[in-house]
């Protein structure tokens, strides 16, 4: 048993040595500025920008179909028909091309934060996109003036108040019995859990 041990062990010592004869000596650490400038290129350069109060305040609607045959849905701007696309007819990465993608990877990548003071989504947690912030400043710190004649909810837009109208009353109920008070807070119920769409609120 020993004889053949020390076989096996010497063979191995020999196929070790001459892997390491056959192979190339190891490459060089690069100098520590080529490290710095490979690290920079790793790292996406970012840009902190902070809108101001009256930017967030304009209320910009550009009302778009969506773009699923049959569904006849109109949402008020790109961002909102990018959500609808993923919640409701399960589309992934609708709002961005892939060559497009690519193109803001490349770039200085902008980031948005809530310009109210001790807010959150302050300079910590910043939005990627204009419209996301835009979004939660209407519906977070805007006066709400838009106000539902039914049950006195008050709303930031008259989009909200309008999507709210529709839905003020019903109760969305998911296959699996949750009542909800509205589509949206249906659609995101499901989007989570991965329950089927009920055949009336598609």
């Amino acid at each position: 048993g020993g004889g053949r041990c020390g076989k096996m062990a010497a063979a191995c010592a020999r196929g070790g040595h001459e892997r390491a004869n056959g192979s190339s000596p190891p490459l060089p650490p690069p100098p520590p500025q080529q490290q710095q400038q490979q690290l920079q290129q790793q790292q996406p350069v970012s840009q902190l920008i902070r809108p101001s109060v009256s930017e967030l305040s304009r209320e910009v609607r550009t009302n778009i179909l969506c773009t699923v045959t049959g569904c006849g849905k109109v949402l008020p701007n790109p961002p909102a028909l990018g959500m609808h696309l993923v919640k409701s007819h399960r589309v992934q990465d609708c709002s961005i091309n892939p060559t497009v993608r690519k193109d803001l990877k490349s770039s200085v990548q902008k980031l948005y934060c809530c310009p109210i003071e001790g807010c959150p989504r302050g300079p910590n947690r910043p939005f990627s996109q204009f419209a996301l912030v835009k979004q939660h400043f209407m519906k977070i710190h805007a006066e709400k003036k838009h106000k539902c004649d039914k049950c006195n909810h008050s709303y930031g837009t008259e989009w909200d108040l309008k999507r709210h109208a529709d839905d003020c009353g019903r109760i969305f109920q998911c296959t699996c019995g949750c009542p909800y008070a509205s589509r949206p807070a249906l659609l995101s119920h499901i989007y989570r859990t991965g329950h089927e769409i009920p055949a009336e609120h598609r």
